[in-house]
């Protein structure tokens, strides 16, 4: 399977706080071009992590920011190659 060769954007379905930062889910999965790996990145977080965990529709991924660092962003997400 190829890699994607451009970013995508996706919205953020959910932002729960976990150990280490906080976890988004994305709502972009396998289906659509997202796949493990990916650097996530939301404005205004200078924190870019690799996803991973995605299924067909969605993946995820925690950012060394608080939650309202990851809303602040626009509740968009975009995943680079």
């Amino acid at each position: 399977k190829p890699a994607p060769v451009a970013a995508v954007t996706a919205r953020i379905m959910s932002v729960n706080v976990v150990p280490g930062g906080t976890q988004i889910l994305i709502g972009r999965g396998t289906a659509s071009g997202a796949s493990d790996g990916m650097k996530a990145r939301i404005a205004g977080v200078g924190h870019t992590p690799a996803i991973g965990n995605c299924k067909e529709t969605s993946c995820t991924a925690v950012f060394k920011a608080t939650p309202d660092q990851v809303k602040g962003g626009g509740g968009t997400v975009t995943l680079l190659p």
